[in-house]
């Protein structure tokens, strides 16, 4: 188990790596969405992707580890959990793995804030590119003169002016 425990603990710290990585990549996508650089966003994209991709294999390596210790845990890729994790592992392996399971957590906490961060800046854009567009494409729209009671439009809204003519 020594092998296969510290093999867990070397997979657990790759881990950790990879989600630095991937905080690093989200704060270059949050630099490139204030620059309005879309092909660093399609390069970014395709980083985390990648990152993701290789957080799911080092999962899947952990589990192939416990199933090769024959340490039953009743989880897939999909249902993967730290806390599961060391709850089947034995006491001292469990204990030294307990610091990295506390930086996993404060890591992910932490791409889950910056993810929905970066997701609100697009949200923003893409509000005022909305407003924007509605705006230049309402300015060539010719508005009707007369209203439904057949009073001018713009004398309606204008009392003053109403009142003179």
């Amino acid at each position: 188990m020594k092998r296969n425990g510290s093999t867990i603990e070397t997979l657990f710290h790759e881990k950790i790596l990879l989600y630095r990585d991937l905080l690093e990549t989200l704060k270059q996508e949050k630099e490139s969405i204030f620059k309005i650089d879309v092909d660093a966003l399609w390069r970014i994209s395709d980083k985390k992707q990648r990152i993701a991709s290789e957080i799911e294999g080092v999962r899947r390596k952990i589990l192939d580890q416990l199933a090769k210790a024959s340490i039953p845990h009743g989880m897939d890729v999909t249902t993967f959990q730290v806390g599961k994790i060391l709850s089947v592992l034995p006491d001292t392996l469990s204990q030294r793995l307990r610091k990295a399971h506390v930086t996993l957590v404060s890591l992910k906490n932490e791409v889950q804030n910056r993810l929905e961060e970066n997701k609100g800046y697009v949200g923003e854009y893409l509000s005022v590119l909305d407003e924007l567009i509605g705006i230049i494409t309402d300015a060539g729209t010719p508005k009707p003169v007369y209203g439904k009671n057949r009073c001018p439009e713009a004398l309606t809204t204008n009392l003053f002016l109403h009142k003179e003519v």
